[in-house]
């Protein structure tokens, strides 16, 4: 765009985790990166009439997640006690990211900013509920990290 003088708008894909989430650490390290270039270049290519944004998704309610909370009950839990705990009760659907990825193209004085798409936000963390033995707690919050990480956003 820059090369042919064309001006236009680039949307980046960043996440809401980009600020934190545990057991996520690499993952949010980039998506904060996403968040930086998409600032960056705002300011760098804005003369050139070229718009740059971010939508960042929160769970996305797709095949995805659908499919691993089929195949694993203590993954369904999680992401369901999860879900109890975003302000609109919902996760957001790939339709809600691409309005929003097609709002930052089209609207004309959108640049720099990042668009959460994620029904409110997650907490930072949601533990199983405290019970008489606080070891077992912290296992169970802590026993299938992977699996958590690849599907809370």
């Amino acid at each position: 765009m820059l090369a042919a003088g064309t001006p236009g708008a680039i949307v980046n894909i960043s996440s809401t985790v980009r600020r934190g989430a545990y057991g996520q650490s690499a993952y949010c390290a980039a998506k904060s990166g996403v968040e930086a270039l998409t600032r960056t270049w705002a300011t760098e290519l804005g003369e050139y009439g070229i718009r740059v944004s971010a939508v960042a998704p929160g769970v996305v309610d797709g095949e995805a997640l659908r499919r691993r909370s089929a195949a694993s009950e203590r993954h369904a839990a999680y992401m369901a006690d999860l879900r109890r705990h975003v302000p609109l009760r919902r996760w957001c659907d790939e339709r809600d990211v691409a309005e929003a990825v097609a709002f930052a193209a089209d609207n004309p004085s959108v640049t720099g900013t990042v668009l959460e798409v994620d029904a409110g936000g997650l907490p930072a963390r949601v533990l199983p509920p405290a019970g008489p033995d606080t070891e077992t707690r912290t296992t169970a919050a802590t026993a299938d990290l992977p699996e958590k990480a690849e599907n809370t956003a």
